[in-house]
């Protein structure tokens, strides 16, 4: 199971995407049709060629099976200090909630949830700063899809806290990541928040991932294989990433095809329907055994 996370979070993904999630924002023409493509455009499409490589990611990434029995040890290798506040929707913490409990105590944390409201707006973010302070948090933990992701980044970034995420999903790009897209209550984008650092912690737990609707890890494949060419196209453009550098040798070595220790294209037909049969048959037999 681990590779089949590592398929939607490739190396090229991660790291073309961890200087920003936009980064192919500057590859961008003229043809905005979205709002969120629209903030994109306007923001970068005017920057001027970089002059500097800049290279920025998670300080740690962590995956595999049960993963999250390793929480309280990763957080204390990174030195970060507690208590922990864990910003989560009803889904991970359903699953998860008694492993945090166990790990967290086991490394002598304190933690508090704060349950997600179901959108990330200006407002959910100033309910989970309000929840961090009344608990004391010295780091924020986000556990869930994209948008418990970005709420629990933007809310650390107010409080200049360390962030620490924990995908329950395939289809996100925001466990790397160092900016939050906020939405006003209706559901819109309104803005995009730029942060000045990427999470300190990813901790991507497959045997979770597997558990998830199996639509999110076609999704969570798609939109990987179609960053192989974001990526590419990223390189190519010359421009400026979002943080206002070019792309570096690392970052390229990583894309498929544009190193000699790369296959020209990630994975095969095969593989894709491999994995999506084994994430199938381990959720129907979770589900079958939890009832």
């Amino acid at each position: 199971m681990p590779a089949l996370w590592l398929s939607s979070f490739l190396p090229g993904k991660a790291c073309c995407k961890t200087e920003g999630r936009s980064e192919i924002a500057s590859t961008i023409s003229h043809r905005p049709v979205h709002p969120f493509s629209t903030i994109l455009h306007s923001t970068f499409l005017r920057r001027p060629t970089a002059t500097h490589s800049i290279f920025c990611s998670p300080s740690r990434y962590t995956q595999g099976p049960n993963a999250t029995q390793t929480l309280g040890t990763e957080i204390a290798t990174l030195g970060l200090s507690g208590p922990i506040l864990i910003v989560t929707s009803s889904s991970p913490r359903r699953l998860l909630e008694s492993t945090w409990r166990q790990s967290l105590t086991e490394s002598h944390y304190a933690f508090a949830i704060h349950d997600f409201g179901g959108e990330c707006t200006a407002a959910e973010v100033a309910r989970i700063v309000t929840s961090a302070r009344a608990a004391k948090s010295a780091t924020i933990l986000g556990a869930g899809g994209g948008k418990v992701l970005d709420a629990a980044r933007a809310a650390a970034a107010d409080l200049d806290l360390p962030c620490i995420t924990c995908p329950a999903i395939a289809s996100t790009d925001a466990p790397c990541s160092a900016i939050s897209v906020i939405y006003t209550e209706e559901g819109t984008v309104e803005k995009i928040r730029f942060h000045a650092k990427n999470p300190a912690l990813v901790l991507a737990d497959s045997q979770v991932i597997a558990q998830a609707p199996i639509r999110t890890l076609i999704a969570g494949m798609g939109d990987a294989l179609s960053t192989v060419f974001e990526a590419r196209a990223c390189v190519t453009s010359h421009r400026a990433n979002t943080r206002g550098g070019s792309c570096t040798l690392a970052t390229r070595a990583t894309i498929p095809g544009e190193s000699i220790h790369h296959e020209p294209f990630p994975v095969t037909s095969k593989q894709v329907e491999a994995a999506i049969l084994a994430a199938d048959t381990a959720g129907r037999t979770f589900h079958a055994t939890s009832r």
